[in-house]
């Protein structure tokens, strides 16, 4: 055979736990809020982008930044037999939320983040 190895689909009887995820080894309770942390950490980044440059451009091209990031961070970073974990070592897992986390805050805090429309003032 050539090209990737040829794999079975899982088999629904081994559960949920053990089917492929997007974190190898990680079980599903474990994989998908890790994902939805990573998702609400990156999409309000990529939202304000939009308006802020006026232009989906930037917004595309730091979309394509941060997953090409996560993947080629995973293979560079991890010794040649070691399993790959990109919940342990990608901006997509943890190591890269306290990058993101601050940058979402200012966003936040500032008000660059409001609706267009929205009412800024807290009263």
């Amino acid at each position: 055979m050539t090209g990737a190895e040829h794999t079975e689909p899982p088999d629904p009887a081994d559960g949920p736990a053990r089917r492929p995820t997007a974190c190898p080894g990680e079980p599903w309770y474990v994989a998908v809020p890790a994902m939805l942390v990573s998702c609400g950490l990156s999409l309000p980044v990529f939202s304000w982008l939009r308006p802020a440059s006026g232009s989906v451009i930037p917004a595309v091209v730091c979309h394509a930044f941060v997953s090409s990031a996560s993947v080629s961070m995973v293979t560079e970073f991890a010794e040649p037999d070691a399993p790959l974990e990109p919940l342990h070592m990608s901006l997509a897992g943890w190591p890269g939320w306290p990058a993101m986390a601050p940058l979402v805050v200012v966003l936040a805090r500032t008000g660059r983040l409001a609706l267009p429309g929205a009412r800024t003032d807290r009263r």
